[in-house]
């Protein structure tokens, strides 16, 4: 039986990066999904440039059993970016090609840090 394969985004973070290291010590396959390349990369761990808010490359989705989602951008109304319309409509892409290339289970993370402060 071949070894499953995970795509984690958010892989340079500080939980994405454990789960990567996780993961990978287990001998699963890891495809991690990073906004900026890493100057230090986990040999044997496949890493790869992607932004939440354009089109993900769907060949990445096709090999995979698995996605643990883990990336967001964080909140700031100072921003000139919209980061509640890339936090959603990057997850809503996710969950699109999870369902289309039929991955075994999704598992979503997020953080407080990705909503607006109350006023």
């Amino acid at each position: 039986m071949e070894n499953p394969i995970v795509i984690i985004t958010g892989a340079n973070g500080f939980i994405g990066s454990n789960l990567v290291k996780h993961f990978y010590e287990k001998g699963w396959r890891v495809l991690a999904l990073v906004h900026n390349l890493p100057t230090l990369k986990l040999t044997g761990v496949e890493y790869h440039k992607y932004d939440l808010s354009t089109s993900i490359d769907e060949t990445i989705f096709d090999k995979a059993d698995y996605l643990i989602h883990c990336a967001y951008i964080k909140y700031d109304s100072k921003a000139s970016i919209d980061s509640n319309q890339i936090n959603i409509n990057g997850t809503k892409q996710l969950i699109s090609l999870s369902k289309k290339y039929r991955l075994k289970h999704n598992i979503f993370l997020s953080s407080m840090s990705a909503q607006p402060e109350a006023e």
